[in-house]
This record gives structure tokens, C-alpha cells and sequence, in this order.
């Protein structure tokens, strides 16, 4: 029969490899606000730094080693996973506002007018958030987005500004 066997260093790449996917589908497609994106990226790369932690430290899962040497390892260890996992998502979700930024900027875009079709309060586990969805026209087509709003700066049936890119229409900005 065969039995399959994983060493540190399959757990290293694999772990670096579910990072590295995760965040290229967050920075890829997140402007297009599809409510996949940010759970299969947080969770890829949480799944991917626990592996290479694992890879790192493969002595600090061990069940053999009861010291407390080998308590203060997998304390580190897990330290590092987290802390790996929140720089990583920080780093992603910064550089993709950037690119974002970048391309509604410097590429071709259109200034249209987007309405403010509803607006909706969302209970999260420490309070609420208040998001907006909105409607505009893009390539003679119909778009609707939905957007945080924290500021309360959008108001119910308004029309606001709002930049396009040409290339990926449900990227945007909304100005006030």
C-alpha cells in the first residue's frame, strides 16, 4: 500500500505556494467586489504561513518533546505564522489600493455619474457598518456596486461623480 509521507520542506513550498495564490487573486481581482475574493485570500494565506511555520519549526508540533524549551518554540512559532499571515494580508491589501490608484489615474478612464440606489447597515461582531450600493453606466451597460461608506458621506437618491476605468469597469472612485 501506498502511504504518503510530507517532510519539512513540502510543507515550506506548499505553504509559500498557497500564500503566494491567495495573494494574487486578492490584488487581481478585488476591485471587482465579488464576495469570494477576500475569504479564499485570507484564508490561503493563513493556510499557507501555518505550513511554512510548520516547515520552519517542525520540531515545535512534535508530541515526543514535552520541555519547555519546546513549549517556548511552538509559542514562536505560532507568534510567526500570525504575524506572517496579518503582514502579508496588510502588504496585499495596500499594494492593490496602489494599483487600483495607479490605474484609474494614469490609464484611460471615463468621469461618469453613479446614483446612490440604497443604502444598508451591516451588524459585524463590534458594531456595524454602513454600506451603499450604487449604479452607473459603463459601456452602455448597467453596473451596481456596493461600497463601504464609515464616513457617512453618500446620501440616499444623490448622484455623485465618479471615475471608471475603461479597461475594468467595475474598478471606480466615487467623489462627493
Amino acid at each position: 500500500m501506498f502511504r504518503l509521507r510530507f517532510k519539512w520542506y513540502h510543507f515550506l513550498s506548499i505553504g509559500l505556494a498557497s500564500s503566494a495564490i491567495g495573494s494574487v487573486i486578492f490584488y487581481l481581482l478585488r476591485y471587482k467586489n465579488e464576495s469570494w475574493v477576500q475569504p479564499i485570500f485570507i484564508t490561503l494565506v493563513m493556510v499557507g504561513w501555518g505550513g511554512t511555520a510548520y516547515g520552519v519549526f517542525p520540531d515545535a508540533f512534535s508530541k515526543r518533546k514535552k520541555s519547555s524549551l519546546h513549549n517556548v518554540l511552538k509559542i514562536i512559532c505560532i507568534a510567526a505564522w500570525i504575524g506572517a499571515a496579518c503582514l502579508n494580508i496588510n502588504y496585499i491589501t495596500d499594494i492593490e489600493k496602489v494599483r487600483q490608484h495607479r490605474i484609474l489615474t494614469q490609464q484611460p478612464s471615463i468621469v461618469t455619474t453613479a446614483k446612490i440606489i440604497s443604502t444598508e447597515m451591516r451588524a459585524l461582531k463590534n458594531g456595524s457598518r454602513r454600506y451603499i450600493h450604487l449604479q452607473y453606466i459603463a459601456n452602455g451597460q448597467p453596473v451596481f456596486q456596493e461600497m463601504p461608506d464609515d464616513s457617512m458621506k453618500f446620501d440616499y437618491d444623490e448622484t455623485y461623480k465618479l471615475r471608471y476605468s475603461i479597461e475594468y469597469p467595475k474598478m471606480f472612485e466615487l467623489y462627493k
